[in-house]
């Protein structure tokens, strides 16, 4: 990107167990320190699942979640359940309305079920890290057409020649049916995600 100064790569690894390691790398080509987050965005194809899981570390009576809505997004959303352990996303080509969430996903995945199959997508959330879009690390975005799921890095300084990292795993399983309510969501995610 010769306008921002920006080198942009993506190294792509296959994996064992139908999981892909993609790493994102930005350096800063300028001459000048910059501000940035790396942003990786991943498109599926609406009419399924997305599983999102809440942060659960107990901080008493403090709080222990950031929850970022963007100006178009309606909470009483019908493609949308605010559960107790997960937020819940049905994307569906029957709602053009865009919809967008961020969270500080301290869980570091999220599982998209869609015909059959489970996509799941991990990430290092760091605890405490600067993160843009008032602190989540962990963005959704849906309207008629698709479904995004993304990720982010911390927003940093970035010095001239230095190379910003972040590394997402990506997996595939096969033959995986969607889960009907909250107990067969935990179980898959202790079968597929948590082993």
């Amino acid at each position: 990107q010769a306008w921002n100064e920006l080198q942009l790569e993506m190294d792509v690894v296959m994996k064992e167990d139908n999981q892909v390691e993609v790493t994102h790398k930005i350096t800063n080509i300028g001459s000048w320190n910059v501000n940035f987050a790396p942003w990786a965005l991943t498109v599926m194809k609406v009419g399924g699942l997305q599983v999102i899981p809440q942060p659960s570390k107990d901080t008493a009576l403090l709080h222990n979640r950031v929850v970022s809505l963007w100006a178009y997004t309606d909470m009483s959303d019908s493609r949308v359940t605010w559960g107790k352990d997960f937020i819940l996303l049905r994307p569906t080509s029957k709602i053009s309305q865009p919809f967008k969430i961020g969270i500080n996903n301290e869980h570091g995945y999220a599982a998209y079920f869609n015909n059959g199959n489970l996509f799941i997508k991990r990430y290092n959330h760091v605890e405490g890290g600067c993160y843009p879009d008032g602190g989540v690390s962990y963005e959704t975005y849906t309207n008629n057409l698709m479904v995004e799921l993304e990720t982010l890095g911390e927003y940093k300084e970035v010095a001239p020649e230095e190379t910003v990292v972040h590394v997402e795993t990506w997996q595939l399983i096969l033959n995986v049916p969607e889960p009907k309510n909250d107990d067969e969501i935990r179980e898959a995610i202790k079968k597929y995600i948590e082993k």
